[in-house]
């Protein structure tokens, strides 16, 4: 049974322009080490972290949640499973905040934009 869906959509230069502003601080307001460090060691670094936040914004959209007091985004660390597949894990507040949600994410990304949905079931 679908509990939720959420998508999002991005313009990386939009994405850019913030990342450009405050680099530093914002990665490590959004993204883990582990997905800081998998984004950054592509050419094409910015379209990866943006789709990244799209995820995460998705995943808060099918929790029902938003990004704010119930769920950060720290809360959602985007990864890739053994054949490439992106995956979420969830922080151990997450978890008991949500009962240990089950969401499967899509991702995708062109050249002005980024794209993800998330499905809760």
């Amino acid at each position: 049974m679908i509990k939720g869906i959420g998508t999002d959509i991005l313009e990386i230069s939009r994405f850019k322009k913030v990342m450009d502003k405050h680099p530093e601080r914002f990665l490590i307001r959004i993204f883990s080490p582990d997905e800081q460090k998998y984004c950054q060691k592509y050419k094409d670094s910015i379209s990866r972290l943006a789709a990244r936040f799209s995820a995460k914004e998705a995943i808060a959209k099918a929790l029902g949640s938003g990004i704010g007091v119930n769920l950060a985004f720290k809360d959602m660390i985007i990864e890739r499973n053994s054949n490439g597949k992106p995956t979420v894990r969830f922080s151990k507040r997450a978890q008991k905040k949500f009962q240990n949600p089950n969401v499967e994410i899509s991702l995708s990304h062109c050249q002005k934009y980024v794209t993800a949905t998330a499905i809760w079931f």
